[in-house]
């Protein structure tokens, strides 16, 4: 009876407490035998009756409460190992959330005490070649500088070959979590984002970089060193030389309500002015809080950007908005090409012409301040770990173009 308890301590995953009561119920029968036995067949136990069946008890009782310890230690020490790993310098600390390509946590390096953010891709999700184009990909956006772009701080394999990389861990939320929580966005407010933006992607379309997969998911809100409203470009998964076609590059890939026409038609001519399409129906929806399309599903949308003309902007935002930006976020939109601004800068620069007064300093702080309870208890639900990832929420969605 004591082997058996303690081979199944050291081999079932159980709490202390599930083993002690099993381990009780086990030794039950023995107990009653015991007891009994004593009285019907004292010869039998070549012990007198009371020591025979305390004996027994001590037996019972230790190996009961050393099996419940051990198996306590055991289940715990497991529990841990599947919420803290160690990948290089890094301690994996808590599970932020998961998506289609992969599981994100928090982590902290063991010299810096930095805090960084994780990402993690089992080979058994992408595939050994997608490992291995991710890692080029996370080698040239290291390169890029801008302050609105997402810091990589390393990447590395782990010892059963997940290839993770470290980036920067940031406070707030994404843009879809904005609009889904605190509704439509004031002019004055999506301006400055738009620009932060411009500056972001105009430097990795200098470096001959195009994003793919501009959408408000992917761009993250928080407060750093004393700027409220401070954006980060999130997510260069799919990010491509523009200059570049290959096979690979035949194919769709990206987030259907925030693709460009040509991505869609022939995803060999993206370009930067893909990039600039993404960021109109960005801004589109955070000023009206709604898609540029309605659509059922992602075949209609991916339609409806080739083929149908949206809603102008100030019909959806019921005048609220100047037509001048109206006409430039409008400009974005355009099916061809040729009729959007040609770059990131000369967007930025038609904004900044604009003469809409955007927020101030004061005013921004007024708003995390009044919002200090909601924004809190979003944080509170992303320490969670229950939710997915915010800018996998809506998976990357590919499709086969040509057959479609």
């Amino acid at each position: 009876f004591t082997l058996l308890v303690f081979s199944r301590a050291a081999i079932v995953p159980s709490s202390g407490k599930r083993t002690l009561f099993l381990s009780f119920l086990s030794f039950l029968p023995i107990g009653i035998v015991a007891f009994f036995t004593q009285f019907w067949f004292p010869v039998a136990t070549a012990i007198d009756p009371p020591f025979y069946f305390l004996g027994i008890l001590f037996y019972g009782a230790t190996s009961l409460g050393l099996a419940s310890l051990a198996s306590n230690v055991i289940y715990g020490l497991r529990k841990q190992l599947n919420e803290v790993e160690q990948l290089g310098q890094y301690k994996l600390v808590q599970k932020l959330g998961q998506g289609g390509m992969g599981i994100v946590y928090r982590a902290e390096h063991s010299m810096l005490r930095r805090p960084t953010a994780i990402k993690l891709l089992p080979i058994e999700k992408v595939g050994e070649d997608s490992v291995l184009r991710f890692e080029e990909e996370v080698q040239r956006t290291s390169e890029l500088t801008h302050p609105n772009t997402i810091v990589i701080y390393d990447y590395g394999r782990s010892p059963d070959g997940m290839f993770y990389y470290a980036m920067e861990l940031l406070d707030g939320f994404d843009l879809d979590v904005l609009i889904r929580r605190f509704g439509p966005q004031p002019a004055e407010r999506v301006i400055p984002m738009l620009l932060q933006l411009c500056g972001a992607l105009g430097e990795a379309h200098r470096k001959g970089l195009v994003h793919r997969d501009v959408k408000p998911a992917n761009v993250f809100l928080s407060r750093r060193g004393g700027i409220n409203d401070f954006v980060k470009l999130l997510d260069f998964g799919l990010v491509m030389e523009w200059k570049e076609v290959s096979e690979e590059t035949q194919d769709f890939a990206g987030t259907p309500a925030f693709s460009s026409p040509e991505s869609i038609r022939d995803p060999r001519s993206v370009g930067p002015s893909s990039d600039v399409y993404s960021l109109g129906c960005v801004a589109y929806y955070l000023m009206t809080g709604s898609l540029l399309f309605d659509t059922e599903n992602a075949m209609q949308m991916c339609i409806a950007h080739v083929e149908e003309k949206p809603k102008e902007l100030s019909e959806k935002c019921n005048g609220t908005i100047s037509e001048e930006l109206n006409r430039l976020i409008m400009s974005c939109l355009e099916k061809s090409i040729e009729k959007r601004p040609h770059s990131m800068e000369k967007l930025a620069e038609s904004l900044n012409a604009l003469k809409t007064k955007v927020w101030s300093t004061e005013e921004s702080a007024n708003w995390w301040k009044q919002n200090s309870s909601k924004i809190q208890t979003l944080a509170e639900d992303d320490e969670s770990g229950d939710q997915d990832i915010p800018h996998e929420n809506q998976a990357l969605t590919v499709l086969k173009t040509r057959k479609a």
